[in-house]
C-alpha cells in the first residue's frame, strides 16, 4: 500500500511539473509571436501614414506652390519618422 502511494505521488508530481513547464513554454511562444506581429503591424502602419502625408504635402505643394510647404516638407517628414520611431520602440 505504501509503495502504491509513493508511485501515485511521484506520477502526479511529475505530471504537474511537466504541465507547468508546457504551459509556461506555450505562453512564452504566444507572447513572442504576438509581440513580433505588433511590431510589424506598427511599422507597416507608420510607413503607410508617412506615405500618405508625403503624398498630401507633395499635392499641396504642386497645387498651391507655397514657400511654407516647400520649406517645411522635409522637416515635417523627418520629425514624423522620428516620432514614429520613438513610439514603436
Amino acid at each position: 500500500m505504501k509503495n502504491n502511494q509513493k508511485t501515485l505521488s511521484l506520477t502526479l508530481g511529475a505530471t504537474f511539473v511537466l504541465m507547468a513547464l508546457l504551459v509556461t513554454y506555450t505562453a512564452s511562444l504566444m507572447y513572442t509571436s504576438s509581440h513580433s506581429y505588433i511590431d510589424e503591424l506598427g511599422n507597416d502602419k507608420a510607413a503607410a501614414i508617412t506615405a500618405d502625408l508625403e503624398n498630401y504635402l507633395e499635392t499641396a505643394a504642386r497645387n498651391k506652390d507655397t514657400d511654407f510647404i516647400k520649406a517645411n516638407h522635409g522637416a515635417f517628414i523627418k520629425s514624423f519618422k522620428e516620432l514614429a520611431g520613438k513610439i514603436l520602440t
